[in-house]
């Protein structure tokens, strides 16, 4: 009888328990896609890659952030 009780306050207790998800940061979009354009580091590469992807930001938004900011230059073309 002892050991049904101590299992099922070992049940109860162990459903109650909340489980803590991990505080993400939000991320600064434009920063990590300068910071993955401007490295030649494969491992920078890597953990940018792996962060965009932890914040679940999808291709779409990193395409559209690229395609706005060629829009958004207006500087001379080609060599000066």
């Amino acid at each position: 009888m002892n050991a049904h009780k101590f299992f099922a306050i070992l049940i109860f207790v162990v459903s109650c328990t909340a489980h803590q998800e991990p505080v993400r940061k939000p991320i600064n979009l434009s920063s990590e896609v300068d910071l993955f354009l401007s490295t030649t580091d494969a491992k920078t590469e890597s953990q940018v890659l792996e962060r965009l992807k932890s914040a679940q930001v999808s291709n779409a938004t990193v395409k559209a952030l690229l395609r706005e900011r060629i829009k958004t230059h207006t500087g001379p073309v080609g060599l000066q």
